[in-house]
C-alpha cells in the first residue's frame, strides 16, 4: 500500500511538473508569435519603403541615369529579411509540435508508469532544442540589427544622393537660364 501512495505522489509530482513546463512553453509560443508580428510588420515597412525607392530610382535613372546598385543591396536585404521571417515561422511550428506532444504525454503519464523514464529523456531533449532555438533567436536579432544598420546607412547614402542630384538639377536649370 505504502509503494503504491509513493507512485500516485511521484505521478502527481511529474504532472505538476509538466503542467508548469507546458505554461512555460505556451508563453514562449506567446512571445515567439510577438515576435513574428513584429518581424512581420517590419517587412512590410521595409516592402513600401523599397517600392518608394524603386519609384524614386526609377525615375531618377531615366534623369541622370545613377547606377542600380543601390537598389540590388537593399533588395538583397530583404530578400534575407524573408528568409529571417520563414526560419521564425517554421520554429513556430516545431514549439506547435512539441506543445502537441508534451499534452499528449501527460495524458499517457496517468496510466502507465513506464513513461516516466521516456519524458525525463524528451524532456531534456526539448530543454536543449528550447535552449538551441534561443541560440539561434538571439544570433538571428543580431543580424537583423545589422541589417536595419546597413539600411539605414543606405537609405542616408540615398538622401545625400537625392539631394546632390536636386543640387545639380538646380545649377544646372540656373546655368541654362543665365545663358539664354
Amino acid at each position: 500500500m505504502e509503494i503504491l501512495r509513493t507512485v500516485m505522489e511521484i505521478l502527481h509530482t511529474t504532472m505538476e511538473i509538466l503542467h508548469t513546463v507546458m505554461e512555460i512553453l505556451h508563453t514562449m509560443l506567446e512571445i515567439l508569435c510577438t515576435i513574428m508580428e513584429i518581424l512581420h510588420t517590419m517587412l512590410e515597412i521595409l516592402c513600401t519603403i523599397m517600392e518608394i525607392l524603386h519609384t524614386m530610382l526609377g525615375i531618377l535613372c531615366t534623369i541622370m541615369e545613377i547606377p542600380h546598385t543601390i537598389m540590388g543591396i537593399l533588395h538583397t536585404m530583404m530578400e534575407i529579411l524573408h528568409t529571417m521571417m520563414e526560419i521564425l515561422h517554421t520554429m513556430l511550428g516545431i514549439l506547435c509540435t512539441i506543445m502537441g506532444i508534451l499534452h499528449t504525454m501527460s495524458g499517457i503519464l496517468c496510466t502507465m508508469m513506464e513513461i516516466l523514464h521516456t519524458m525525463s529523456g524528451i524532456l531534456h531533449t526539448i530543454m536543449e532544442i528550447l535552449h538551441t532555438m534561443s541560440g539561434i533567436l538571439h544570433t538571428m536579432m543580431g543580424i537583423l540589427h545589422t541589417v536595419m544598420e546597413i539600411l539605414h546607412t543606405m537609405l542616408g547614402i540615398l538622401h545625400t544622393t537625392l539631394a546632390i542630384l536636386l543640387t545639380n538639377k538646380v545649377i544646372l536649370h540656373t546655368t541654362l537660364g543665365v545663358l539664354h
